[in-house]
Parts: C-alpha cells; sequence; structure tokens
C-alpha cells in the first residue's frame, strides 16, 4: 500500500513560528548540508510504501529521509501529522502501527495524501541528558558571545549554568557544586563530541577542532 505525504517544514523560536528565516543564510545554524537540504525539500512531496507491520517510527524515519536526502541531521525538530480543522498529531509510542494512525477519523486523507509538518527549532540543540543534567546549545550564539560553550541545566531546579567547552573553568550562572564537578568532568572527557557539536548547532564562530586539541599548531 502507498500514500502521498506532503512535506511542510517551518522554524520557530521561542513560541514564534520565523520561516522567513528560509530565505536568509542564518539557517546555517543547524548546518550548512542540513540547511541547503530544508531549503530545497521543504516543502516535498513524496510517495511512502507501508505495511500492516510498518510502524511510526518507520514513518518518521522515512519522513527524515526524505527531508535530507539520506543525510545524517542532529537538528532538533518535531514531526506532526495535519488532522481536521488543521490540529496538529502525534502518537508517542513509535512502534504503532502507521495504518492504524491514519485510519483515524482525526486525519483527513484527500486524493491520497497526508500533511506532515516540521517544525525545526532555532532555539537550541540538545548534547545529552545524564543524571540529572542536560547538556544543550543555543543556536544562536552569535551575539557576542562566542567562545564556543555548553548550557548546563539542573532537571527539576530552576538552575543551569553555561561552562566554556575548552576553559571548563571558566563558568557563568550557578548550579550545585556536585553537578558542576560532573559537567566539567564530562566536557574533559568529551572535549572534541562537544565542539563538533558547537560547530554543527549553532551560528558561532566555528573551531578549528585540530587546532584547540592541540592536534596541529597554529
Amino acid at each position: 500500500m502507498e500514500i502521498n505525504v506532503k512535506l511542510e517544514v517551518h522554524c520557530y523560536r521561542q513560541n514564534n513560528l520565523i520561516d522567513e528565516i528560509f530565505d536568509s543564510s542564518s539557517i546555517n545554524f543547524i548546518g550548512s548540508v542540513a540547511a541547503e537540504k530544508i531549503k530545497k525539500n521543504r516543502n516535498k512531496e513524496f510517495i511512502f510504501n507501508y505495511t500492516p507491520e510498518t510502524t511510526l517510527k518507520d514513518f518518521k524515519e522515512e519522513v527524515v529521509s526524505e527531508l535530507f536526502d539520506s543525510e545524517n541531521c542532529s537538528c532538533e525538530m518535531f514531526i506532526r501529522i495535519v488532522g481536521k480543522n488543521d490540529w496538529l498529531f502525534f502518537i508517542e509510542d513509535p512502534n504503532k502501527p502507521f495504518e492504524r494512525i491514519i485510519s483515524d477519523e482525526q486525519i483527513p486523507i484527500i486524493n491520497n495524501r497526508i500533511i506532515v509538518k516540521i517544525f525545526v527549532s532555532f532555539n537550541a540543540a540538545e548534547y545529552d541528558r545524564d543524571n540529572r543534567l542536560r547538556y544543550y546549545m543555543n543556536s544562536n550564539e552569535n551575539c557576542g558571545h562566542n567562545e564556543p560553550h555548553v548550557h548546563v541545566e539542573v532537571l527539576g531546579e530552576n538552575c543551569e549554568a553555561s561552562i566554556q567547552i575548552l576553559h571548563p573553568e571558566k563558568v557563568k550562572g550557578e548550579i550545585p557544586n556536585k553537578y558542576l564537578k560532573q559537567a566539567k568532568q564530562r566536557i574533559e572527557t568529551e572535549t572534541k563530541k562537544f565542539l563538533e557539536f558547537w560547530n554543527s548547532n549553532t551560528n558561532g564562530i566555528k573551531v578549528d577542532i585540530n587546532q584547540a586539541l592541540g592536534i596541529t599548531e597554529c
């Protein structure tokens, strides 16, 4: 069986849509490759083949593959199926059968086509969550605070800090010492990964990782 899928990609900051960003170079905050693919495919339509065994996870993976031409992409985004009255639907269980979802009366199928809206966050990209700590970077970092850094939030508590990746001793904000120590240790252990994530997910000044880590000289 098959169904036509129409993609609509939108970008948001906080609670506001900022689709005008697709007409500027600022979209490179998600990485130049991903930006190029989104600009090209943000209104793409494709045929999705499915069986009774096809899951929602399979469908989401196909949507991402079509949007980015099978390239890997780590930008934060939300995928929603457009329902009646333009309500947006999603199912948390990735193992739900796709066939069951599109058979729901709330999902209109017109000319054997469904519409999927993808919302790309201009707010932040999440690196990881570990032991009550959330590590993330704001996408828009080209604002006078260009030293590569990561924001660390203590989940469940109203506190967070910004820690420089190459100089973890430099901290802005406050979190309990036990969490600060844990965060610094992880940054020191995964410095290269944090820098790669910075280069790929922010519009701040890019870092020559080999030079920063002392692999090559200036």
